[in-house]
């Protein structure tokens, strides 16, 4: 890599890829359906972090079909930390200690695999599977939902969307019931 510092390593790496820099240290592309972005994010006694977010832009279209003005802020249904995707532990990069171009590399060894990965609905499947059961992540059960939907277990999606907590708000509860009518499934509160 001909850069010196961390963003002009990834830079560098990036760009071939198909990604465009949107900003001091974020890079997005658009290819095959889906919008990945990777950003580097510095914080101050901890060093240089790398994160990595996805969305398929066919589960985002369903999304926004069912219900348009509630689905702001359900962007990147996918987001995970390079160090992490590395393990066991996440990790940064520090200036002075790390060469840029051994964060390059570890984008390009893990990174971008991981986003070629999330390409392919059954793996999504499973990475979605990981936290949205839980409905911690409301993003993840949405977004598990709409690609169980397009994978054909529409009655598995019914029932992961069957239970929301009551302490969901009411965008995401007109989320969940406008899914739902689009999936066919019963309603959640049937007429008295």
């Amino acid at each position: 890599m001909s850069g010196t510092s961390f963003t002009s390593a990834v830079n560098d790496l990036l760009e071939p890829a198909g990604f465009t820099r949107a900003g001091r240290a974020i890079w997005n592309r658009t290819a095959g359906g889906y919008r990945d972005a990777i950003s580097l994010q510095t914080i101050q006694s901890l060093g240089t972090v790398v994160n990595i977010y996805s969305v398929d832009l066919t589960s985002e279209a369903i999304l926004d079909s069912c219900a348009p003005d509630q689905s702001g802020g359900l962007m990147y249904p996918v987001y995970e930390r390079l160090g992490l995707l590395m393990g066991p532990y996440d990790r940064a990069w520090r200036r002075g200690r790390d060469r840029p171009s051994d964060l390059a590399a570890a984008i390009e060894k893990y990174a971008l695999p991981f986003l070629d990965r999330m390409h392919d609905l059954v793996q999504l499947m499973g990475y979605l599977g990981t936290g949205a059961r839980k409905w911690r992540e409301f993003t993840e059960v949405v977004y598990l939902a709409i690609t169980l939907h397009r994978l054909g277990e529409t009655e598995q999606a019914c029932k992961l969307l069957a239970h929301p907590p009551r302490r969901l708000e009411a965008g995401g509860r007109i989320k969940v019931a406008a899914l739902r009518d689009y999936f066919g499934c019963s309603p959640l509160y049937p007429d008295p």
